[in-house]
């Protein structure tokens, strides 16, 4: 399992009932990780945007194409919108953890340096926010020594597809 500071995963409707519908803010307890955004913050340079959003429609059976790709300054979050059942494998430090967004708005968070690899299992509408707004540099695949050793079975049997 990765910790609270890589990851974090809920569902909006249910985290954000207690504060008017928002589950990601600075006045969210920081237990709750990245979920806090209080004292966070990102150092926008020249040719950066403050955040990004992308709302795709996932056919079934797509995935990602690169070797668990991680950003390694944007903090990002992606959210099941509607129905659908999508997969996101994520690695760091050593560990991984499997997720699936299964319920109209389950998400995940993860912070830069975190390797991720998604398959939609259904078809799938996924709306993603990345901040900051960086260019396509900041991307970047994980090493194939640094994936962990029951991962990289996974992901080499096609059982991640």
């Amino acid at each position: 399992m990765l910790s609270k500071d890589l990851l974090i995963t809920g569902n909006a409707y249910a985290d954000g009932a207690p504060h008017g519908g928002w589950f990601v803010a600075r006045f969210i307890d920081p237990q709750h990780g990245l979920r806090c955004r209080l004292g966070r913050q990102d150092i926008f340079q020249q040719g950066q945007g403050d955040f990004e959003l992308k709302l795709f429609s996932h056919p079934a059976g797509h995935c990602e194409a690169k070797t668990f790709p991680y950003n390694q300054t944007a903090t990002t979050m992606s959210m099941l919108v509607g129905s659908g059942l999508f997969a996101i494998y994520f690695c760091a430090d050593g560990q991984w953890q499997h997720v699936v967004l299964q319920n109209e708005g389950d998400y995940a968070i993860w912070a830069p340096g975190v390797g991720h690899r998604w398959h939609a299992q259904q078809a799938s509408s996924i709306f993603t926010v990345r901040c900051p707004a960086v260019d396509r540099t900041d991307q970047a695949e994980t090493p194939i020594k640094l994936i962990p050793d029951e991962l990289q079975t996974l992901w080499q049997t096609n059982l991640l597809l």
